[in-house]
């Protein structure tokens, strides 16, 4: 903007009008960060219908392989705790049962082992997976109202259907703000 003298409010001249000078418009390029962030490269959507699940929507995220780790992790981790249950108490009961076969004690003790580790996983890059609207963590169970268009499945809440649409779809919607987030470009 240009400076203006400072105004004389005691004088009787009138105030200096300014000439306001239309910006030159700006061809978008493919590339431009600004188009990019809010609709994906014409390359991505090719030859698919925008009302299929494949169909690439939303505001681009800033972190979408860390977004990728959390997803794979949280739904290994929420899968495996459970069969982690079932193992253990098959190998608490074999040591009372003789009839189990010596592989469910000794062969299935490495999934407790590998529970820590995709738990220990689940801490770094679930816990800290934010929305980048409204910076609410996607992958952990919240006792508040989920958006109307969030992903849902019955008997498992959001977090899983969140995590496995985001891995097979590569986008999402927040479960919180229900803004559509994409992981391509």
């Amino acid at each position: 903007m240009r400076h203006l003298p400072p105004y004389n409010y005691r004088s009787k001249e009138p105030h200096l009008k300014t000439k306001i000078i239309p910006s030159t418009s700006i061809t978008k390029h493919p590339e431009d960060t600004a188009s990019l962030l809010t609709t994906p490269l014409e390359k991505t959507n090719a030859g698919k219908c925008p009302q299929s699940r494949f169909y690439i929507r939303g505001v681009l995220h800033t972190h979408p392989w860390s977004l990728r780790l959390g997803a794979f992790f949280t739904l290994l981790f929420f899968l495996l705790t459970p069969l982690t249950i079932v193992v253990s108490i098959l190998v608490v009961l074999s040591g009372f049962i003789s009839g189990l076969p010596q592989w469910v004690s000794n062969g299935l003790l490495f999934l407790p082992a590998l529970l820590v580790v995709f738990g220990l996983c689940y801490l770094i890059w679930g816990r800290t997976a934010k929305c980048r609207i409204c910076l609410q963590p996607l992958f952990v169970h919240k006792a508040a109202i989920k958006h109307v268009k969030s992903h849902k499945l019955p008997c498992f809440g959001h977090v899983l259907p969140l995590s496995l649409h985001l891995l097979i779809f590569s986008w999402f919607r927040c479960s919180s703000c229900g803004t559509s987030i994409r992981l391509k470009k």
